[in-house]
């Protein structure tokens, strides 16, 4: 969701992409799926109104068969994407904001419950003094004279 403003951004330079992306964001939220830029646009597309479908059908045509450089947007066209980029994030927002759900094989797994436990921060063991032991633990030097690497002297 932090991407839409630099998808924004792109929309008039690379707008068969930033739409075809909008569909991916808006039907992986939707589903809770993730699907392909084509496969996104047909979900779309089969729950977009009318009167906003032709600038996704469009950018999904070029997606599927022309390179950049064959494509172009008529300004009919050009004036369509706008409406339909409002709709689109504003479907997007509506899902975003309800609760999440999760679905498919994933949802149906049981999620454990984890106890963390931090040595630093738990109760020493029964029947120890809960004292460290000289050069064991956090507490070991680990540079200067005598710390971990320096060489050490026997007397």
């Amino acid at each position: 969701m932090a991407g839409i403003p630099g998808l924004l951004d792109g929309l008039r330079s690379d707008t068969r992409n930033v739409l075809l992306t909008f569909a991916r964001i808006w039907s992986t939220l939707a589903t809770g799926g993730i699907m392909s830029k084509d496969a996104a646009a047909d979900w779309a597309l089969a729950q977009l109104p009318p009167e906003h479908r032709a600038a996704l059908e469009h950018a999904r045509q070029p997606y599927l068969n022309c390179p950049y450089s064959e494509e172009s947007w008529s300004d009919a066209l050009r004036a369509r994407v706008g409406p339909h980029v409002d709709h689109v994030l504003a479907e997007i927002d509506r899902l975003r904001t309800r609760a999440p759900r999760m679905r498919g094989p994933l949802s149906q797994l049981p999620v454990p419950k984890l106890t963390v436990v931090h040595p630093c921060l738990s109760s020493p063991p029964a029947g120890t003094s809960g004292r460290r032991r000289r050069g064991v633990g956090p507490s070991r030097r680990t540079s200067g004279p005598g710390g971990l690497g320096a060489a050490r002297r026997r007397d």
